[in-house]
């Protein structure tokens, strides 16, 4: 339960207008250290939110209050990363450090964040839930099948799971697939 607490305080950092609406500013070493410090030393609980003088913890407190291990954190300006760092270790009970080139499973955890932007583009008009899918993708595209014969994919289909998708597990977990590539496949 206190995982999927810090994940839900991780998710509304990342969906909070201010994050994901960052002006594309050049940042200075002094700000980024700046907002480092804030991340490290400014994480206020969730049931301290609003109120008048709320207590402020380190990242590391809360990472051992929630029993996490570790994350990964980056700061991004202008769509441009522009600091990472790792908090806690690898795996729990062990000394292997977090670090810039630590790659993480997302596993099923992905799947809400994914829901909640893409129905924060839906709201802003720029993605359309029953549209098909092959009208924005660019690199690949859905095969056509006996179930696109009288269906678009369309994102409530995926979303839903209601797409015909057949896929299971994560491949990113098995030690022999690497790292898969950051590069776009459709247009947003």
């Amino acid at each position: 339960m206190s995982r999927i607490v810090f994940t839900a305080f991780i998710l509304s950092l990342a969906l909070s207008p201010g994050v994901l609406a960052q002006p594309a500013l050049a940042a200075t070493p002094e700000e980024i250290a700046a907002a480092l410090d804030r991340f490290e030393n400014g994480v206020i609980a969730r049931m301290e939110r609003g109120h008048e003088d709320p207590a402020r913890h380190t990242i590391e407190a809360r990472l051992s209050y929630h029993e996490v291990p570790g994350v990964a954190v980056a700061i991004i300006r202008g769509g441009e990363i522009v600091a990472m760092r790792g908090y806690g270790t690898r795996l729990s009970g062990t000394d292997s450090p977090i670090g810039p080139d630590t790659v993480f499973s997302a596993g099923s955890i992905s799947k809400i964040v994914n829901a909640a932007l893409i129905l924060r583009l839906v709201a802003e008009g720029t993605l359309d839930l029953d549209a098909d899918v092959n009208d924005v993708l660019e690199r690949w595209r859905v095969p056509e099948s006996g179930f696109t014969e009288d269906t678009s994919v369309t994102l409530r289909a995926i979303l839903s799971h209601t797409a015909g998708f057949n896929g299971h597990g994560f491949q990113d977990s098995r030690t022999t697939c690497p790292a898969r590539s950051s590069r776009r496949s459709s247009k947003y």
